[in-house]
């Protein structure tokens, strides 16, 4: 049993947690987000070494808020859970994929996913998918990466000429559900075909994606992780018009989903189900129905700071000056707990201020400065600058966006794959995929604001 004294947790160090305690407090309920925050923190300081099991940390929390007074709701999933899901993977084993397949890269990319899948899932069943889903009854993960041959591919038999892309995420979909988390790994290339008006078809497949996402919505809590890697190819290329292409030894991305409950994907993000220690990731997006914006643990600081102020708490400064008509004010984030990742806060572009007299930047902290005692538990520097300071309620919002990254590295013609090296790494027709899966989470909201955070400043 641990025996943990009450009041020495806050009496030295920058982090109080009997203060980050009265302050995820204040409305009554402590969010799973919220809890996670402060166990990141506590796992990051030896101090707290006592309560880094949740079933002591929860005990202190209801000890600290029974002194106090408070009437506070803890997160159900505070206390680990038991793994009561299994993860159904399907492989996309049309031709556009037997190119990556002659390779080590994808192979021993999909084992490492396989393994970390194990870590968090009760059972990991194995499946390939073209027009109709084939189940491989082996559960050897091994065997089944290895075995990713044409050879294998071809004896499983499907229709393996083309897939419809949209039928077969809408398939994956219908097999998802509370008990059954689902991975996809595909190209995810569209196949207009000859005859057919590539643009049109790309915009019908959107609004199917987006079709198939919002049904699945309509049935249960839904969340998307999807990660784009690379890998070794060589072999036959389909075009836009369905024309073969040779390639030979060329990087080509592909893709692998994740879907599941926000539970679930937190989990497989937690467990670092891609991982990117292989260096064959290269980028990832996360998907998920917006509700009322998120706020993530904050504070001013003093570091970087233009002109001058006093600080009142957290989120309130005063007596602000400017230094020769300038003035700019740091925040420290911990965007930690956010299912979106912290590459994508670290976009300057996904942020709106109230009030446009300000210009922002914001940037990952350094690791000497995540190691340091005043940025213990945060994740990133938010910098507010103005020339027209007056007392305000500044109000930062993150909104949920398409990564950048989705259309620098979308196709809409890959007709000079063979010899356009910048085209070789691209995928046609990824915007209008991931445009489908975007959309489909934004129905009916009018306010896709993620995160909120308000600072109060008095001259």
């Amino acid at each position: 049993m641990w025996m943990f004294p009450l009041l020495a947790i806050s009496a030295c160090g920058s982090f109080s947690l009997q203060d980050e305690l009265a302050l995820i407090a204040g409305d009554g309920v402590v969010t799973q987000e919220e809890y996670d925050g402060i166990k990141a923190s506590i796992l990051k300081d030896d101090k707290f070494a006592a309560l880094s099991k949740d079933t002591a940390l929860i005990a202190y929390m209801k000890k600290y808020y029974a002194i106090k007074n408070i009437n506070v709701v803890l997160p159900v999933g505070s206390v680990e859970k038991k793994r009561l899901f299994d993860v159904n993977v399907y492989f996309e084993n049309s031709f556009s994929m037997d190119g990556y397949i002659g390779q080590a890269d994808l192979k021993s990319s999909v084992y490492d996913l396989l393994v970390n899948t194990k870590q968090f899932s009760r059972e990991v069943k194995l499946n390939y998918i073209n027009n109709k889903v084939i189940a491989v009854p082996s559960t050897d993960i091994g065997t089944f990466s290895q075995m990713l041959t044409r050879k294998s591919f071809k004896a499983k038999g499907g229709k393996r000429g083309t897939s419809d892309i949209a039928a077969v995420i809408r398939e994956v979909l219908r097999r998802t559900d509370a008990g059954n988390a689902s991975v996809l790994i595909s190209d995810f290339v569209f196949s207009p075909g000859a005859k057919t008006n590539a643009v049109s078809y790309l915009e019908m497949q959107q609004v199917a994606i987006k079709d198939a996402v919002i049904d699945q919505l309509g049935k249960q809590d839904l969340s998307i992780a999807i990660f784009q890697l690379r890998a070794d190819f060589t072999g036959t290329y389909f075009d836009y018009k369905s024309r073969q292409v040779a390639l030979h030894q060329v990087t080509r991305p592909y893709y692998i989903w994740f879907m599941g409950t926000a539970e679930q994907v937190s989990l497989a993000l937690k467990n670092h189900i891609v991982s990117e220690e292989n260096g064959h990731l290269i980028q990832n997006a996360v998907f998920f129905k917006t509700g009322a914006p998120g706020v993530p643990r904050y504070k001013v600081v003093n570091k970087g700071r233009i002109g001058d102020f006093k600080f009142e708490n957290s989120d309130h400064i005063s007596a602000a000056k400017t230094a020769n008509g300038d003035f700019a004010f740091n925040i420290a984030v911990d965007f930690s707990s956010n299912l979106k990742g912290l590459d994508y806060f670290s976009d300057k572009d996904i942020y709106g201020l109230s009030n446009i007299a300000y210009s922002i930047s914001v940037r990952k902290l350094s690791s000497a400065e995540l190691h340091s005692a005043s940025f213990s538990g945060y994740t990133h520097l938010i910098t507010l600058r103005t020339k027209k300071l007056q007392t305000d309620q500044l109000v930062i919002s993150a909104m949920d966006k398409v990564p950048q990254w989705v259309n620098a590295c979308s196709s809409l013609d890959d007709s000079a794959i063979g010899t356009d090296i910048t085209e070789q790494v691209r995928t046609f027709g990824l915007s209008h995929l991931l445009g489908g899966v975007y959309q489909a989470f934004g129905q009916g909201v009018n306010d896709r604001k993620i995160i909120e955070i308000k600072i109060k400043i008095d001259k």
